[in-house]
């Protein structure tokens, strides 16, 4: 009877310690996102009627994982397994830069990669990042190469080298520090945005515009000189509005156009109709082309 007994409590103990799950060391990562730093209080870089679609954001291939990268030295990095990005990073760059840019230039008429553009955007921004990571104890490192083009001609190119101060001691004031740097980032492109002729032209007013029987190089002349005297910020030089030297004036009708309260780009564009020509729109001028 007492072998039996024996044996049945061997049994029992057999099934439960083989059910038994060893105690783990996973520990699950914290997940982190970038966030929009920008303030709608400064409007001078506002431009109404201005659209803009952020492009998918190239990255390298040593931050194409969701763990966060620090940087040691220029060539020794590590990553922080408990530490995780919560989106694909290039869509988090994309999708703040927009949040960005839409605050900076006062508009809600974008949109961000993964999600399409909306239509025919004014600008699209491409985006290369560089390095964006921990560099050292106490700051992170945003580089980046930005191109902005409209209607697929390039408007600006310029890079972007930051070095940001991390404030204080944790993951979430580093996270915070590569957002300021986005901020940075498209606090750059808002400001070479504004300064494009087609962005002068979108702001600047025209509230009383009548012509009869002009030509059009007459209409071009004061058109470029309203927009050098008036012209809120970028440049002031002269013939930023100009016809291309292989336009065929001598056919070309005498034109009559009489509207008020519109933007210079409003006039130019119901001109460019009225003269059955073309518009090439680049990062120095504005010009009637023949159409192609």
């Amino acid at each position: 009877m007492i072998k039996i007994f024996l044996t049945v409590q061997m049994f029992i103990f057999s099934i439960f310690t083989g059910c038994i799950i060893p105690e783990s060391n996973h520990v699950e990562p914290n997940y982190h996102l970038l966030t929009s730093l920008s303030e709608d209080e400064n409007e001078s870089l506002h431009v109404p009627g201005l659209s803009f679609y952020v492009r998918e954001v190239s990255i390298p291939p040593y931050l194409d994982d969701n763990r966060l990268a620090r940087r040691h030295h220029a060539s020794t990095l590590t990553y922080e397994e408990s530490h995780r990005w919560g989106e694909p990073l290039g869509e988090g760059i994309s999708r703040i830069v927009g949040l960005n840019l839409s605050t900076k230039f006062g508009t809600l008429s974008y949109s961000s990669y993964p999600s399409r553009a909306k239509g025919a955007s004014t600008y699209e921004i491409s985006i290369s990042i560089l390095q964006f990571e921990k560099f050292d104890r106490d700051m992170v490192h945003v580089v980046a190469v930005i191109d902005i083009f409209h209607r697929s001609i390039l408007q600006s190119q310029f890079k972007i080298n930051e070095f940001i101060p991390i404030q204080g001691k944790g993951v979430v004031e580093e996270t915070k520090a590569l957002s300021a740097g986005l901020d940075r980032i498209a606090g750059a492109i808002a400001t070479r945005v504004f300064a494009l002729p087609l962005s002068q032209c979108m702001l600047l007013e025209m509230k009383d515009v009548n012509y009869d029987n002009a030509l059009l190089d007459q209409i071009v002349k004061e058109l470029s000189f309203h927009f050098s005297s008036n012209v809120k910020g970028g440049q002031k030089k002269d013939e930023i509005i100009r016809l291309e030297p292989g336009l065929d004036l001598q056919s070309m009708p005498k034109l009559s156009i009489s509207i008020r309260n519109v933007t210079l780009l409003d006039v130019i564009k119901q001109i460019q109709r009225k003269a059955n020509t073309a518009l090439k729109i680049s990062a120095s001028e504005i010009t009637f082309v023949p159409f192609p």
